[in-house]
C-alpha cells in the first residue's frame, strides 16, 4: 500500500498523546514551553528527537526542541 506510514512503537508511550496536538504545534508567536515541560517528563524523549532529527520535521515540537532548535543540530550541507 502507498502512501502508509507506520508510526514508531514509541509513539504509543509518548506523553503527548495526553495532550492537544496544538500545544506542540504553536502558531507563530505562540510559546513552546508548555509542550516543553510536557516533553521533560516524557520517557519517550529521545527516541522523539531522534526522529525528528532524522525525518527533518520542520514544524512543532519533538523531544523538546522547536523546528530551528532542531535545524541548528543539523549538519549544514556544503
Amino acid at each position: 500500500m502507498l502512501g502508509v506510514i507506520r508510526r514508531p512503537a514509541w509513539m504509543r508511550d509518548a506523553l503527548c498523546r495526553e495532550y492537544s496536538g496544538e500545544m506542540f504545534f504553536p502558531g507563530t508567536g505562540a510559546s513552546f514551553e508548555p509542550a516543553r515541560e510536557v516533553c521533560r517528563r516524557c520517557l519517550v524523549r529521545e527516541a522523539c528527537l531522534a526522529f525528528a532529527l532524522e525525518h527533518e520535521e520542520p514544524d512543532g515540537c519533538w523531544g523538546g526542541l522547536s523546528g530551528q532548535e532542531r535545524r541548528a543540530l543539523l549538519p549544514r550541507a556544503g
